[in-house]
């Protein structure tokens, strides 16, 4: 019996602890402004998918880092009066998780976008970080992306390239339900009833 228990809780503990490493799977991005004229043009800058592992944190964040992993770029082939005002401007990251069953998951980093007249120049205004969660059933998964630069302008005609820092922020096991506990201290008062038995 003392066996059984022993391996009962071993089970409970393994359950409770995070996997070694998560596998992420970039898909794609897309760029989007509330007017469609005043666009930005952009994706990956590399052959989707993007796929890393990233070990769960234990002290410190795991991170991966992307040069130019994304570009943007303006497509307007010209100025015009009512494109002088800050429109909003919206990433979306759109991720799976192969090590969790081909889970998918969509975050979104918000900024701004504006056209500068005077000097043939567009600028966005992203923010920093983005959050990814993502769960498996077993575990919760908090992935974060640092974009840089997060503020820039660039000419008329330039491509404008965007690194990102992507940090396995958090692993945290999903609450074990309480039949499984229940279970467990079962065993355990039967184990303590067993040993008060054969001592009388």
């Amino acid at each position: 019996m003392k066996r059984v228990v022993v391996l009962v809780f071993l089970g409970l503990m393994a359950l409770s602890l995070p996997a070694q490493a998560v596998t992420f799977q970039l898909d794609s991005l897309t760029v989007g402004s509330s007017d469609p004229g005043l666009v930005l043009g952009g994706g990956l800058n590399y052959t989707p998918p993007v796929s890393f592992d990233l070990d769960c944190p234990e002290c410190s964040y795991d991170s991966v880092f992307f040069d130019n992993l994304f570009y943007l770029y303006n497509t307007e082939s010209a100025l015009n009066f009512d494109d002088w005002a800050t429109i909003p401007l919206t990433l979306t990251f759109n991720f799976s998780v192969p090590s969790a069953g081909g889970q998918a998951v969509s975050g979104q980093s918000h900024g701004y976008f504006s056209l500068i007249p005077f000097g043939n120049r567009w600028a966005v205004d992203l923010d920093n970080p983005t959050l990814f969660s993502f769960t498996d059933g077993a575990f919760n998964y908090e992935l974060r992306a640092f974009i840089s630069p997060a503020e820039a302008n660039f000419g008329w005609t330039e491509t404008g390239y965007f690194d990102v820092t992507f940090k396995l922020k958090e692993c945290e096991a999903v609450p074990i339900p309480g039949a499984l506990w229940l279970l467990g201290s079962g065993l355990v008062g039967m184990l303590g009833f067993r040993r008060l038995r054969n001592k009388a």
